[in-house]
């Protein structure tokens, strides 16, 4: 098969793990992972360190399934955008008065204000429920069953710090390609290992649970 012999869809042996993990639960997750190393290894492809770490944001947002999502987020241009009408009142109105404040908060202001601060409790919101929602999704997995509550919090911790470099990279972050590639690496062990543990991961966990005490 031609496929076999293209260099950029071979997959090394802790990659492989991944990607039959990830197909176990769901066929579409491990295609979007094999895209993602197959973007990656294609060095004639323009910014396809962006494109894969949008295939890899995908894999992470609907790998927990069940109810579980962990994509809030998307509506985050649509509620900036509702902030600029009372903005933009607020400003015409400092302009009326000179452009400068003169220390009264005006029903313009008001408004913008209000608006502000639902926005910021909004957000605070979004924040604590995508942890919330990680946690369950860390406890969800075999290879965390019976781990104490402080590491299964620093599991979904560790879930979201790849999120956040996987969603800023999709957005065009610049990064350096060996950095990318070491988070991919970090990646793909954090995942595997707990999707599909083998007796070594356990004992590998039992040793550094040892080793805090």
């Amino acid at each position: 098969m031609a496929e076999e012999n293209d260099s950029r869809l071979k997959l090394a042996p802790p990659q492989q793990r991944l990607y039959e993990a990830l197909m176990e639960r769901r066929a579409d997750l491990g295609e979007w992972y094999r895209a993602a190393i197959a973007v990656v290894n294609d060095i004639e492809l323009p910014d396809r360190l962006s494109l894969a770490a949008h295939a890899l944001r995908e894999v992470m947002e609907k790998l927990p399934g069940d109810g579980i999502s962990l994509d809030r987020g998307a509506d985050l241009p649509t509620k900036i955008r509702n902030l600029q009408p009372p903005w933009a009142k607020a400003h015409e109105e400092q302009e009326r008065t000179g452009g400068t404040w003169n220390g009264e908060i005006s029903e313009p202001l008001q408004e913008f204000l209000t608006a502000i601060q639902v926005f910021f409790e909004g957000q605070g919101h979004l924040v604590n429920s995508r942890r919330a929602d990680a946690q369950r999704f860390m406890k969800s997995l075999h290879g965390t069953a019976g781990l104490p509550e402080d590491v299964q919090q620093e599991h979904a911790k560790q879930w979201m710090r790849f999120h956040r470099f996987f969603d800023s990279v999709a957005h065009h972050r610049s990064v350096a390609e060996l950095d990318f590639r070491e988070q991919i690496a970090g990646f793909e062990v954090f995942i595997s290992t707990r999707l599909k543990p083998r007796p070594t991961d356990d004992f590998a966990a039992i040793d550094a649970l040892l080793e805090e005490d």
